[in-house]
């Protein structure tokens, strides 16, 4: 059996929601339109919480205690629990 060739891809954008819509673009671009698989590491350089896209906002995260302390919340396309 063969592997499959996934691409590895290190780049992180200025901000939290360009990050995730190039994961949203990749995500695409693999499922709709058979591009390749890639496997994307990014890191802010500062705290930010990140939803799944089932995840409850009110259920996951303390929203008062991430704004007070200008933690940035975002979703992301795809599932999984907070990160």
């Amino acid at each position: 059996m063969a592997w499959p060739l996934i691409h590895y891809l290190d780049a992180t954008l200025p901000d939290l929601a360009a990050n995730l819509a190039l994961d949203e673009a990749l995500l695409v671009e693999a499922e709709e339109r058979g591009g390749p698989s890639v496997l994307r590491v990014w890191e802010l350089d500062h705290l930010a919480v990140v939803l799944g896209a089932s995840c409850r906002l009110a259920e996951n995260v303390r929203v008062d205690e991430c704004r007070a302390d200008g933690v940035e919340i975002g979703r992301r396309s795809s599932g999984g629990g907070p990160s």
